[in-house]
């Protein structure tokens, strides 16, 4: 049984990398048919995890992906609260919607199940009224 500890929210953000020299060929260095570029990434909220590093490490190990045609993988975590104020707090209403609606909720207390942000959000609400 799990003790009832303190935990926090983290925003994990990751880089994915696609392989163009694995379309047509193998796609290795060896073979000089590798062309990696950056394709975007994920924006993970993080809660059930006491630290930071834990929640980087559970992003990680849920969800990275490292194959001669793609990888994506952490690049950085940031606390839930200051990442609001910080990326959020200048956004336009419409923009942070736009935004928030593309954070993947997830939790080591739940594997890979991942939540949307807005449904989250509704069911903490529920939780502390």
């Amino acid at each position: 049984m799990k003790e009832n500890k303190m935990t926090n929210e983290f925003i994990a953000e990751t880089q994915i990398l696609e392989n163009y020299g694995a379309h047509d060929a193998k796609g290795t260095y060896a073979q000089g048919e590798s062309y990696w570029k950056c394709k975007g990434g994920n924006t993970f909220l993080v809660h059930g995890c006491e630290r930071m590093e834990d929640a980087w490490a559970f992003v990680m190990a849920a969800f990275s992906e490292n194959n001669i045609d793609f990888k994506e993988f952490p690049v950085s975590i940031a606390i839930l609260d200051e990442y609001s104020e910080e990326i959020l707090g200048g956004m336009s209403d419409r923009s942070k919607e736009y935004f928030t609606n593309q954070i993947k909720v997830v939790s080591p207390d739940t594997d890979k199940e991942i939540q949307k942000y807005s449904d989250w959000l509704k069911e903490k609400a529920t939780k502390t009224n």
